[in-house]
């Protein structure tokens, strides 16, 4: 893959570019359960999901962060969630920390991309009171950036921290359609850095929202970028997906 002058501390876009695999859901059309790994068991039930984006790009080493996440684990626990730690492992450069509730009620997952830097962690539940309990125990202990936040950031600081796109497509895919999200999107399209339109059409991809349909085919009929270019490809191809099967279910 080419590197391509972005503008931003030398860096090339290829050096930038976040885990493809830790995403894989967003472009693997087959997926069923997206963007956390779920237990055989759980699988079976409709699952409620948040992501929640973690600030400053904590590491999960780090032991005072580590720490914090426990302090969270043990209070759940408090409140009927036993969450065991099931598995560690490292996929294509993100980091991820599954634990599974004993009694089939969720699963958190910690996740850690290198590439990207997005440290997040993912919440899937199948009772949407269960996914508010964990949600305000995590606000308790850990620093989440909240998606108001995140769309208020300014053109200078989008320029600097491309990533953020893709922060905003992680936890708005979990809502419905936001005009704000869409619009912000739609102009990291249309931004003259190359890493910020490659984040964008990755954050698309993660939506998955039809509505960016016609954004993605104007791009690529005059993007000059291979990375780019590919990754708009593959988010014009989910969003195409999604909205021939909404369109089935209207049928």
């Amino acid at each position: 893959m080419r590197s391509v002058d972005n503008g931003v501390s030398g860096l090339s876009l290829q050096a930038q570019r976040p885990s493809l695999a830790r995403r894989l859901s967003a472009f693997g059309i087959e997926s069923d359960e997206p963007f956390v790994r779920l237990s055989t068991p759980l699988r079976r039930q409709a699952m409620h999901r948040i992501e929640c984006i973690l600030r400053n790009e904590p590491d999960p080493n780090e032991p005072e962060f580590f720490e914090r996440f426990m302090r969270a684990v043990d209070t759940l626990s408090q409140k009927g969630f036993a969450f065991d730690l099931e598995s560690e492992e490292e996929v294509d450069g993100a980091l991820h920390l599954v634990w599974v509730e004993r009694d089939e009620l969720g699963e958190l997952t910690l996740i850690k991309d290198q590439t990207s830097g997005i440290s997040s962690v993912a919440v899937a539940v199948p009772k949407v009171a269960d996914l508010k309990c964990i949600e305000e125990v995590l606000n308790q202990h850990l620093d989440i950036v909240p998606l108001s936040e995140l769309l208020a950031s300014s053109p200078n600081g989008l320029a600097t921290q491309p990533n953020i796109l893709l922060k905003i497509a992680l936890i708005a895919v979990h809502q419905h359609i936001d005009p704000e999200v869409v619009s912000i999107l739609q102009r990291g399209l249309e931004h003259r850095l190359p890493q910020l339109r490659y984040y964008a059409a990755f954050g698309i991809g993660v939506t998955t929202w039809p509505v960016f349909i016609l954004d993605l085919e104007r791009l690529l009929k005059l993007e000059p970028d291979v990375d780019v270019s590919t990754m708009a490809e593959r988010a014009l191809d989910v969003c195409r997906i999604a909205e021939k099967r909404a369109s089935n279910g209207r049928r």
